[in-house]
């Protein structure tokens, strides 16, 4: 009986109120810059670690980078690197300076906080020259 009596104990707390242990549900906001389905290798690094993989969204507010490895922890500020050229295409690399935004199990969600007018215009061809022109919702 006293088995009993602590379960109850545990699953309603001690104030009487149920306790639960679910992670509350995130607030998505829209997204501010529309995103694009591009795929070239890029890296995101921080002193001397470095993560590479492979973009899979990229928008002008930030990136989806996957990659095999633990992404940093979010709010870690990295310095971000998409380098078009070596997948193949003509396109120049953009290296700027980005916050993690969030981590999952396929890789992290970086938002750009550096980027200039040149970057702008480089991630602008990189849209136009995607094979994908299909947009993402990510």
């Amino acid at each position: 009986m006293n088995g009993l009596i602590q379960r109850m104990k545990d699953a309603w707390g001690t104030q009487g109120r149920r306790v639960t242990h679910e992670a509350p549900t995130p607030i998505r906001r829209p997204r501010q810059f529309q995103r694009f389905a591009v795929k070239v290798p890029a890296c995101a690094s921080v002193g001397g670690r470095e993560i590479a993989g492979t973009s899979m969204s990229v928008g002008l507010g930030g990136l989806f980078l996957a990659c095999p490895s633990a992404g940093f922890a979010p709010n870690t500020s990295v310095l971000v690197r998409l380098a078009p050229g070596l997948s193949g295409s003509d396109g120049e690399s953009v290296v700027t300076r980005g916050k993690v935004a969030y981590t999952d199990g396929k890789g992290m969600g970086i938002r750009f906080t550096g980027l200039t007018q040149g970057d702008v215009r480089r991630l602008h061809k990189l849209f136009a020259s995607s094979r994908t022109p299909k947009t993402v919702n990510r």
